[in-house]
């Protein structure tokens, strides 16, 4: 095949396991890749299609003619080959050829990935890769269950009780009942309480003990005196009886 109409000279063709494959033209409604220069003008191309037979290897024949002339001031003809986009390797010939000797360029092996900075390139064997077809359909229940998990994907949950809430002060705790002096705490309550908690509760039995035995003492005395007998002030009258003066305080 002609690379290009308008230079019939030189030609490229691919050979799959040593021969030649079948080329096809691209269907009527194929949108032609348009590729640019640097000042942006269209280059010439041309596109056709090749069997793919995986775990093949393949190469490229580029063959030039003696009679091919290149253009005035350019003595070097340049082949690339890119494949999936990706530049593979490249070749230098030097025209225009000596008469009745063409020469054919054969490009079977290329770089295989990018090479890192100081190392040397990974030169492999073009090979056609095979092709992985997924014959198996999708149920609906397996896309509703994929789709159900794309909902929650990344979200991380904590429950907590509210206990636990309080005990790492993120929400307030319930305010202790106030303790009675008729009322016992129970064990079943205390371990409801926190040990700040206890304590504040240990300490105010502790205070209101000290108050009422400070207060006993006064309360005994003041019963004592109201139980003794009170000494009543006779006085004797003229006409000598007794009786009680009332205007003592």
């Amino acid at each position: 095949m002609a690379v290009l109409d308008k230079v019939p000279l030189i030609t490229a063709r691919v050979r799959v396991a040593g021969e030649l494959a079948t080329e096809y033209d691209p269907l009527d409604d194929h949108e032609p890749v348009i590729n640019l220069d640097k000042k942006g003008s269209k280059i010439p191309t041309r596109n056709c299609y090749i069997e793919s037979k995986s775990g093949a290897e393949f190469a490229i024949e580029i063959t030039v003619s003696d009679k091919y002339q290149p253009p005035k001031s350019h003595d070097t003809l340049i082949t690339e080959v890119y494949i999936d986009g990706q530049w593979r390797r490249g070749k230098v010939m030097h025209v225009p050829l000596s008469r009745g000797r063409e020469k054919t360029i054969i490009i079977s092996s290329g770089r295989a990935s990018r090479e890192k900075m100081g190392e040397k390139p990974m030169i492999g064997k073009f090979v056609f890769a095979p092709i992985n077809k997924i014959s198996d359909p999708m149920s609906a229940d397996k896309l509703n269950e994929d789709l159900e998990r794309a909902e929650t994907l990344g979200t991380i949950r904590l429950c907590l009780s509210t206990e636990a809430l309080q005990h790492e002060m993120i929400i307030p705790r319930t305010p202790s009942p106030e303790p009675s002096a008729t009322t016992s705490i129970d064990a079943n309550a205390l371990s409801l309480l926190s040990e700040s908690d206890i304590r504040r509760l240990a300490l105010e039995r502790l205070r209101d003990t000290q108050i009422k035995n400070e207060f006993s003492p006064v309360k005994r005395e003041a019963e004592e005196a109201s139980q003794s007998p009170r000494r009543w002030k006779f006085v004797k009258l003229n006409d000598g009886k007794e009786a009680v003066d009332l205007t003592d305080d």
